[in-house]
């Protein structure tokens, strides 16, 4: 017989570092968790970014949201 095991994926999302930015209280440390369990196997994947300059009440162009790859 065959025997199927279910695929299941577990995203966390973590927002650690509080301080003062402002008049806010904002997270500096973001992280992010994929977790993915199936019959083929297990994997993982983190990623993690620094905050560290925030900007409020700016204008704002569309060439700012260009990511080079």
């Amino acid at each position: 017989s065959v025997s199927l095991r279910e695929t299941r994926y577990r995203v966390i999302e973590k927002f650690t570092d509080f301080r003062k930015e402002g008049s806010l209280t904002l997270p500096h440390t973001y992280r992010f968790e994929l977790i993915i369990q199936s019959q083929g196997g297990n994997m993982n994947v983190i990623a993690e970014t620094q905050l560290n300059k925030f900007s409020f009440n700016q204008t704002m162009a569309n060439t700012d949201f260009v990511v080079d790859e």
